[in-house]
């Protein structure tokens, strides 16, 4: 794992509240034979949820896959479902 990604992956960490934006990326060099979009080898699913305030708190985490099961799961245990909080 990247040392910049280790202060942001720590479990405990409190859930995500308000406005957040959650997205995936691929992240990993060319791949000689794959054209584009969600085909990869050796390349790892990212996916980032961030609160769209002052601070900004920051939640990473890699996935197997982008299925809509997978990326569900990472919002759910990452996100408040309280729109009160």
């Amino acid at each position: 794992m990247p040392i910049w990604l280790t202060p942001m992956m720590h479990p405990g960490r409190d859930l995500l509240r308000g406005n957040v934006e959650v997205d995936e990326a691929y992240i990993g060099g060319p791949e000689v034979g794959i054209r584009g979009g969600r085909q990869w080898i050796d390349k790892a699913l990212v996916v980032a949820a961030v609160e769209l305030r002052g601070e900004a708190p920051v939640r990473v985490q890699v996935e197997p896959d982008a299925s809509a099961g997978s990326l569900t799961g990472f919002v759910q245990a990452k996100v408040s479902s309280n729109e009160a909080s």
